[in-house]
């Protein structure tokens, strides 16, 4: 017996779905390979001692690249609390990185992000009804990203985020990247903060040599004043 178109057609989407899996899941697995040497390239160059600003430019460039998105960006929380400063980024206007600002409550993707405390995938900020898109994002043609919390030692340092003006689907493994790169920042942002708290104690205590020549003057002004006191009395 013939087969019926219908299953004629089956057959051959089957066939077709038995090649594309194998194939789409051989390029997710390269995907996967690649951001993770990326994780790793970063986290050398943070032990290798890079300034914090040449690492955080470094991160929002590989995360761009990597990701093939047009903006990345780290967001900074102030010491207020109430709003995130652009700290590093890629892709955006000129002027805006080191002085544009994003609300830090549930209204902008950043700052729902941090209340959240998980990463925020947004598939169309058009139609999103979580938050409204803030104007830095807006006024770029955002569609599509993902952010992530950067971890602090007792709040969060801020948000790293990347987005497309494309309509996009990011998915787990690009939030778990974006996670893992993040986690590397907050460790040498973590190391960078130590080493500022050590210089800042050694300026406020006297250098050694600076205490012994203290201490030696201070001896032989109460050795003086001794000194005179016994030629009083023996005056007397």
């Amino acid at each position: 017996m013939a087969k019926g178109p219908s299953e004629s057609t089956r057959g051959r989407e089957e066939v077709g779905a038995a090649v594309i899996e194998p194939q789409r899941a051989e390029r997710e697995v390269g995907v996967r390979t690649r951001q993770q040497a990326v994780v790793a390239e970063l986290g050398k160059r943070a032990l290798e001692g890079r300034d914090l600003s040449t690492l955080l430019d470094e991160a929002v460039a590989v995360v761009a690249e990597t990701l093939g998105v047009e903006y990345a960006k780290v967001l900074e929380l102030l010491p207020d609390g109430k709003a995130l400063l652009l700290r590093s980024g890629m892709g955006w206007k000129e002027g805006l990185v080191g002085q544009a600002r994003v609300s830090s409550g549930a209204d902008s993707q950043a700052g729902y992000t941090l209340l959240s405390q998980h990463p925020v995938i947004v598939g169309d900020l058009r139609s999103e009804k979580r938050f409204s898109g803030p104007p830095l994002l807006r006024e770029h043609g955002v569609v599509s990203g993902v952010s992530v919390i950067i971890p602090g030692p007792r709040q969060p340092f801020g948000v790293l985020g990347a987005h497309t003006r494309r309509l996009r689907k990011f998915t787990k493994d690009d939030a778990h990247f974006m996670q893992a790169v993040a986690n590397v920042l907050a460790a040498a942002i973590a190391g960078n903060q130590a080493e500022e708290a050590v210089a800042k104690t050694e300026q406020r205590q006297p250098a050694p040599a600076i205490v012994i020549s203290q201490n030696v003057r201070a001896t032989d002004a109460r050795r003086k004043v001794e000194d005179e006191r016994i030629s009083r009395v023996r005056r007397e």
